[in-house]
């Protein structure tokens, strides 16, 4: 009978087993982002995707199956969890270009506004950086010293902040858009509980991730949690670009009914219906201009 023997390396066991998954859920990437409107917009977010995914698997593979049983790996910051940081950082600055450019168009153009949230996404932006670029030239966690808490704590202080600044600036604005016509108002309520969810879920994701640093900087919960935000960026981009057409499958009709028992014929206005629907049309297009009435949409 043979003897079993136990193995003393695990990259042909649990590491198959792990690249494994990774292949799988990687090949299921473009049925979350499918049909976007753009091939470049299809591509770009299908890389960036990919590339967390990537950079996140190889983290766990170095930490738990190359270097399996050897806990003084974890004290040395892998490459991998620099590119993360990298590709969070591209995720929320693109994102946050998004929502800036609805807001410009919002505002109808409002230049101030758009300068400040600028100058809040360009500061998110070179901290992170900053912060990878630290982490490259000290690459162990205990030797963190005051620089790279400073530059974690205002990277993910600043995201958190501006996230949230751009959530309160477009309710504002939709706000200001309430009209007497039902439909709208109905509207807009929707598009503002879509945008309160998307900037609430990243700007608390980077507060937990921050907070969790700061009580327990010396094991991985914040990494953990900073781990999901370049997902929560793309879901929140992705379900924002699907508000116009879920608004448009929830409400199939353009024009409003109106009974013509309730008015004569000499009375009736064949535009009448298209200039009452307009306000609808013109709010879901300045918060969605990337979308024509195609009816098209991205799955999440």
């Amino acid at each position: 009978m043979a003897s079993l023997a136990l193995p003393t390396e695990y990259d042909n066991t649990l590491g198959a087993l792990y690249v494994g998954s990774l292949v799988l859920r990687a090949f299921r990437l473009p049925l979350i982002i499918d049909t976007p409107r753009k091939i470049l917009q299809r591509l770009g977010r299908w890389v960036l995707d990919l590339l967390h995914l990537i950079f996140n698997g190889h983290a766990f593979y170095t930490y738990a199956i190359t270097n399996y049983l050897k806990p003084l790996a974890l004290l040395r910051i892998d490459w991998s969890i620099v590119g993360e940081m990298i590709i969070t950082v591209i995720s929320d600055t693109i994102v946050q270009g998004v929502f800036a450019y609805r807001i410009w168009k919002l505002s109808n153009r409002n230049v101030p506004l758009i300068v400040i949230i600028g100058l809040m996404s360009t500061f998110v932006a070179v901290t992170g950086f900053m912060l990878a670029a630290r982490c490259v030239q000290t690459p162990f966690f205990l030797a963190a010293d005051d620089y790279t808490t400073t530059m974690l704590y205002s990277s993910l202080a600043g995201a958190a902040v501006t996230d949230f600044t751009i959530t309160v600036i477009l309710c504002i604005l939709l706000h200001q858009k309430q009209s007497v016509i039902k439909r709208t108002r109905s509207l807009i309520k929707r598009l503002m509980v879509y945008t309160i969810n998307a900037g609430a879920l990243t700007s608390l994701c980077a507060i937990a991730s921050l907070i969790a640093y700061a009580v327990m900087s010396k094991n991985f919960v914040f990494l953990g949690i900073y781990s999901v935000l370049p997902k929560l960026y793309l879901n929140s981009l992705l379900a924002t670009l699907n508000a116009r057409w879920l608004f448009q499958k929830q409400t199939p009709s353009d024009h409003l009914s109106i009974p013509l028992s309730s008015v004569t014929p000499t009375h009736v206005n064949l535009t009448s219906q298209t200039a009452m629907s307009q306000p609808v049309d013109q709010v879901v297009e300045k918060f969605n201009p990337s979308f024509t009435n195609e009816g098209s949409k991205e799955k999440v």
